[in-house]
């Protein structure tokens, strides 16, 4: 980020920004280097669009799964519920989670729910996240998941409309175009 008379430019609109300033446009309208911050309603659309496509991706892996592996054990007791193929399938839906939130934010700058509804997710500068950096933002979502999913609400609150996740790993969701 670059602040230039009290506005701070990002790194990928500073060119642009700059042009126009030598161009004699002055700064007075320009939207340059500024971060439109997605609203709440708006990444909740996006979180289910999300939630719905993995789950369908999910069961297509995981129901041969479960006709294989039996999702009980009946000798474990009270813990029945944990069966090699509850396990099996959970560890699944996990990994299928970690790899379509990692693959999507460090290729395209959001998950296929959050590019529908134009929202991209970027570092503090407005650059685009590193494989590395969404890894660290899907972990950090299983921190807010924790919370009772109160780590969400604190968006509402927050000025860069930041959720627990988003503080932890240092991003910020914002909306294109």
């Amino acid at each position: 980020m670059v602040t230039y008379q009290g506005m701070a430019v990002c790194a990928q609109c500073k060119p642009a920004f700059f042009q126009r300033i030598q161009e004699g446009g002055g700064v007075a309208n320009v939207d340059f280097g500024q971060l439109r911050y997605a609203s709440f309603g708006v990444r909740f659309l996006a979180k289910l669009i999300d939630s719905i496509v993995l789950v369908l991706a999910q069961q297509l892996v995981q129901i041969p799964v479960a006709l294989v592996l039996p999702l009980t054990n009946s000798t474990l007791g009270i813990f029945a519920a944990f069966g090699p193929g509850m396990l099996v399938t959970s560890a699944i839906g996990m990994l299928m989670q970690f790899a379509y939130c990692t693959y999507f934010i460090g290729k395209r700058g959001g998950t296929p729910g959050k590019l529908l509804m134009k929202l991209k997710v970027v570092a503090p500068d407005g650059s685009a996240l590193s494989y590395k950096g969404a890894a660290l933002r899907f972990l950090a979502e299983l921190v807010t998941g924790l919370t009772c999913l109160i780590g969400y609400l604190i968006c509402l609150t927050d000025p860069e409309r930041r959720t627990l996740h988003d503080r932890i790993a240092s991003t910020r969701v914002v909306t294109r175009g």
